[in-house]
């Protein structure tokens, strides 16, 4: 049976995203949910992740959880309603000027900044996890589904759902074949690779084998972002 009471936002292998409606004097909410009757740990796992990550973090541009609900298998976390696009579907939608999208990048900086100041690593920076306001181009950082703590030891593997989902932008230490530890430089790699995207229209390195976009983070130089798109200047 549907569910009127929310509205379907998105979907993908992981996760189900739904709009709470709001009632008389409440404010709008997200829900998250899982898109499987049978998750496995580490989906429940990145997703409980992402409440205890950020439901006590007070940095503007950051999406806090609200209530992590777990009940027969169902597990549901509720989140801030952000009132925004997602950055690739801003791209897609509207043709932005270089310097718009410069400005809409250093405001997400800002908020990096503040993350990491706090000691958080994102782990998973790309066009789809940063919304933006069409009006105000106010942009939010969105899915802590692995956000984490500075840390002194080498980067553990990413599970193959959710790696699949950051490879494009995935930092080689990410990819836990440097053994190097994971710090605030890996975000910024990743907000490299999303910076790049949307000012060419195409990411540093394509393709659908895993292998090769791994080895291409590690060992790969792109062509310069003027080369691409000889609108933006070298």
């Amino acid at each position: 049976m549907a569910d009127i009471k929310n509205v379907l936002l998105g979907e993908n292998p992981v996760h189900l995203v739904y709009l709470k409606r709001p009632e008389q004097g409440e404010k709008p909410v997200i829900i998250k949910r899982l898109n499987s009757p049978f998750p496995g740990d580490e989906q429940v796992a990145q997703l409980k992740n992402e409440y205890i990550t950020t439901k006590n973090l007070n940095i503007p541009g950051m999406r806090k959880a609200i209530r992590f609900n777990e009940g027969e298998g169902n597990y549901q976390l509720e989140l801030e309603y952000v009132d925004g696009i997602s950055l690739e579907q801003l791209i897609q939608a509207r043709n932005e000027s270089i310097p718009t999208l410069v400005t809409i990048i250093s405001k997400v900086c800002t908020i990096l900044g503040q993350l990491h100041q706090a000691g958080w690593i994102h782990a998973s920076l790309k066009t789809t996890n940063i919304l933006v306001n069409p009006e105000t181009l106010a942009p939010c950082i969105i899915d802590a589904s692995l956000m984490t703590r500075f840390s002194l030891k080498a980067s553990s593997r990413i599970s193959a759902e959710k790696l699949r989902s950051i490879l494009p932008y995935i930092s080689p230490e990410q990819t836990g074949r440097t053994n190097r530890s994971l710090d605030h430089r890996s975000d910024l790699y990743s907000l490299g690779v999303t910076f790049y995207e949307i000012i060419t229209g195409k990411k540093p390195f394509e393709g659908n084998d895993p292998l090769e976009l791994i080895y291409s983070h590690l060992a790969r130089i792109p062509a310069a972002p003027h080369v691409v798109n000889p609108a933006v200047p070298p």
